[in-house]
């Protein structure tokens, strides 16, 4: 699909019972996608996870959404993407495996966003050419609080990656070693 807004939707996928071609257990799913936005989208997959985009590219913005309590997937996957991501007022917490994972070919922006209590490897994972973060809480999760790669750089602020009950609160490499740190509590 091209050019879609998602505005006010609510998807509670629980059917354990998919076994097509095309079929899906994540709640909300896009391949081979350009331009998506979602706005004050609820999603959650009982055998999935709550979103999902895989081979997209242009931009994808995630507003005001949440992805909570996927009892056996990630509360936002974004794979192999070629574009700009955005997330704003995002919830994806209490996730049976990590609250967000994002692999972005491009600059991936976090804001406001909260990722915590997830049982997966990290709260919150993003491999990406930037990363921007401010105001976002990556707390209390089962292993690690986040993971974060940049080829370029990665700026953090105002921020918290905390309480990871068996692991570290934030690990971030940048291959040009260019990482800013201002009012991170870890």
């Amino acid at each position: 699909v091209q050019d879609v807004e998602l505005d006010t939707v609510m998807v509670d996928s629980n059917d354990d019972h998919c076994n097509g071609t095309g079929c899906s257990k994540d709640a909300i799913y896009f391949e081979d996608s350009t331009n998506i936005k979602l706005g004050a989208v609820n999603a959650n997959s009982q055998f999935g996870n709550g979103f999902y985009s895989y081979r997209g590219d242009g931009y994808l913005s995630l507003i005001d959404s949440v992805f909570d309590d996927n009892i056996r997937g990630n509360g936002v996957l974004v794979m192999s993407h070629d574009g700009p991501v955005y997330l704003d007022g995002v919830s994806a917490s209490d996730n049976k495996k990590m609250g967000a994972y994002i692999a972005n070919q491009k600059g991936v922006t976090i804001v406001d966003s909260d990722f915590n209590k997830n049982e997966g490897e990290f709260g919150l994972k993003v491999d990406a050419e930037t990363i921007g973060i401010s105001d976002t809480h990556v707390d209390d999760n089962t292993y690690n609080g986040a993971e974060l790669y940049a080829y370029q750089w990665i700026q953090i602020l105002t921020s918290s990656f905390s309480g990871a009950e068996k692991g570290g609160g934030l690990n971030a490499l940048s291959d040009t070693d260019y990482i800013l740190i201002d009012g991170l509590t870890a």
